[in-house]
């Protein structure tokens, strides 16, 4: 749009100097007339119009591929990113900026419905003077009587005039026949198409001196045929001095106008020009507009084929290139990738991450995507940030299974699984020395999900628990066992719904399908007296293979009704889990992930953890009381919170049949390495 603005108002300005300079003190007057409407139209279209010509120049191409295959980089992987600021982006916050676009185009429809509103205004006006003045027929032609003081005027086939000047003889015929070589002419029609492009291109001034020059160069056609018709310049003059008076005439209307008098007397007195000196003139100017037509409209059509032989190379517009993307790509865990390959769309070439899975990648083309693509992990395609550093978050093929079935995992019988108390590892402890009562939420992981997690320490697997109170002091690694265990209560252990004799540290990992833990009220209400001291479920893969049900059966339970207060609680075990969007707990667990954004302030600051979070479901399928079990930092806490209060509907859970208030336990890991 700018362009066409640029090149139209240039063309304004030049084909109004050619008026300016050569014709305007000439008598060509018909010439002038088409001339100047000519040099509109010609502004207006001239920007559209793009003709190719050849102008083979082989050493000029040659220079131009050169400089193009010269001038744009490859892709090179950065190894020493010591030298880039990882997180200093991050932590700015764009300041919001108008659209000055906006701006402009709210300005330009502001005048355009002012200058259309002009227009209509005066249409009406004239208009309405045609219904309310009497009317009568003057040679063919129809003649407004208006009561006002008013100059004489024409509006296509009508002329208006003071009625009692008209009654009374007091307007010439000579000054009458002025008005009707206006009608003969169809000046209104150049009037009404000069005022139309001015609404549309209202902001250009050039347009008014146009409009100025049209009127004017009129008026000289219908003084040069009235002294034709009559050979009378002298009494013409005199009869048209005597007669002009200070009225305003009407926009849109060709007439009589004492400022352009003085103009019109000099130019009836004028000889007019030799053939010689006219046909000089016109012949320039033609030459003149050739030229410059060729200078707007003809492009070189190697310079276009040049960028398309260099496009088979660098297919990203040349004017795009410039753009830089950086960021860093991490697991589930927040641990960084090294070695991700990276794809730009539409590029043969790639990187990869670094060291500390950093990435810069240069003259990323605006509209083009990036592929991530790691081994055993999801391929993700995406759009480039165009502001910040990127965090990307790569999520492994098995993710979306239940995170308790073994992959490629089969540690050796005897080996025990690594411990995780509210985010501190005893690898000397055992599920023997755990208090039930004290246990919130329980968590296994096997496999590739244990060792990205805890390295190698998690070669043995890795068994999670939040505690619901009293949390645990943190012990170095090398303690044997963490302060944890209430000696004056032991839980019963029933495995694939019979109750075992075994020791829990007795059943290796790698056997264990589920395991649940059931204690006060639930542990009581499901397993009756057996219960009252906890119950540790655990459903074998050997049970779940047969088809059975996974949940466990209680052996010789004996029920007791519990009081109401109890059963107004929302449950902790239930016949029929909540499921979120059909999928559960992988489909919980996938969901945060895509919709956690870690804090700016604790990500600069290094503040990492794992949050412990507490929500009920109720029975119409809704997140509320959402309690931070095991806090860790006010940004975490209420980034997890926020996270599980955005959650969509639940599928309710049910206990006999009806939709109940379930209490889910989940943790959020925020980590930096």
């Amino acid at each position: 749009m700018t362009a066409y603005i640029i090149k139209s108002s240039l063309s304004l300005v030049l084909m109004f100097g050619l008026y300016w300079f050569l014709l305007r003190q000439e008598k060509l007057f018909v010439f002038n007339r088409f001339f100047l409407l000519f040099a509109i139209l010609f502004s207006l279209i001239i920007p559209f119009i793009s003709i190719p010509v050849t102008l083979w120049n082989k050493e000029v191409q040659r220079d131009i591929t050169s400089v193009l295959h010269t001038n744009i980089p490859e892709i090179i992987t950065i190894q020493n990113p010591a030298s880039f600021n990882l997180y200093s982006s991050s932590s700015q916050v764009l300041s919001s900026q108008i659209n000055i676009s906006k701006i402009f185009v709210f300005l330009y429809f502001s005048g355009v419905i002012v200058f259309l509103f002009r227009f209509l205004r005066n249409i009406f006006y004239i208009s309405r003077q045609i219904v309310v003045s009497d009317k009568i027929n003057y040679l063919g032609e129809r003649l407004v009587l208006i009561d006002h003081e008013i100059n004489p005027y024409c509006f296509f086939n009508m002329i208006f005039v003071n009625k009692q000047d008209y009654l009374n003889n007091k307007i010439e015929k000579e000054l009458l026949s002025h008005e009707l070589e206006h009608i003969k002419q169809s000046h209104s029609i150049d009037v009404v198409l000069v005022e139309l492009i001015q609404i549309i291109y209202w902001f250009n001034p050039i347009l008014f001196l146009y409009g100025r020059a049209v009127r004017i160069n009129h008026e000289y056609i219908a003084d040069n045929n009235v002294v034709q018709s009559s050979s009378d310049i002298k009494s013409y003059s005199d009869k048209l001095i005597s007669f002009i008076s200070n009225n305003i005439n009407v926009p849109l209307t060709t007439g009589f106008n004492q400022s352009l008098t003085r103009k019109r007397l000099i130019m009836l007195t004028k000889s007019k020009p030799n053939r010689i000196n006219a046909g000089i003139r016109i012949c320039l100017i033609v030459n003149l507009i050739a030229v410059f037509f060729f200078l707007m409209s003809f492009k070189n059509s190697n310079a276009q084929s040049n960028v398309s032989m260099t496009s088979n190379i660098v297919p990203e517009n040349i004017q795009q290139l410039g753009r830089e993307v950086k960021g860093f790509v991490v697991n589930k865990f927040g641990k960084y990738l090294k070695g991700v390959t990276i794809l730009v769309s539409g590029k043969n070439t790639g990187i990869t991450t670094d060291d500390m899975g950093h990435f810069i990648i240069s003259k990323v083309p605006k509209d083009a995507s990036l592929t991530f693509s790691y081994n055993e992990y999801i391929t993700h395609t995406l759009k480039p940030a165009d502001s910040s550093e990127m965090v990307v978050k790569l999520i492994i093929d098995h993710e979306l299974k239940d995170s308790i079935t073994a992959n490629a995992f089969a540690p050796e019988l005897g080996t025990k699984p690594l411990l995780v108390i509210d985010g501190t590892e005893y690898r000397g402890a055992t599920m023997a020395d755990i208090d039930p009562y004290r246990v919130s939420s329980l968590r296994i992981l096997k496999g590739k999900d244990a060792t990205d997690k805890y390295g190698e320490n998690g070669i043995n697997g890795a068994i999670e628990i939040v505690a619901v109170r009293d949390p645990v002091e943190k012990k170095p690694a090398s303690s044997k066992s963490p302060d944890f265990k209430d000696p004056n209560a032991k839980p019963i252990l029933i495995i694939d719904g019979v109750v075992s004799t075994k020791e829990l540290n007795d059943i290796p990992i790698q056997e264990v399908d589920k395991l649940s833990i059931l204690k006060n009220e639930l542990a009581y209400q499901k397993y009756g007296e057996k219960g009252k001291n906890g119950v540790i479920e655990i459903i074998t893969k050997k049970k779940n293979s047969q088809g059975e049900n996974k949940e466990a059966v209680p052996i010789d339970s004996t029920k007791t009704n519990p009081d109401q207060s109890v059963e107004n609680r929302p449950y902790g075990q239930v016949e029929q889990k909540p499921e979120f969007q059909g999928g559960g707990e992988n489909e919980m667990r996938t969901w945060i992930i895509k919709n956690m954004n870690y804090p700016t302030e604790a990500f600069n600051q290094k503040i990492e953890g794992r949050v412990a979070i507490k929500f009920t479901v109720n029975s119409k399928g809704k997140v509320q009381d959402i309690t931070i079990i095991s806090p860790i930092n006010p940004l975490l806490d209420n980034e997890a919170k926020r996270v599980i209060s955005t959650m969509p509907d639940w599928k309710p859970g049910k206990q006999d049949g009806k939709p109940v208030d379930v209490d889910i336990t989940t943790c959020i890991n925020f980590a930096l390495k």
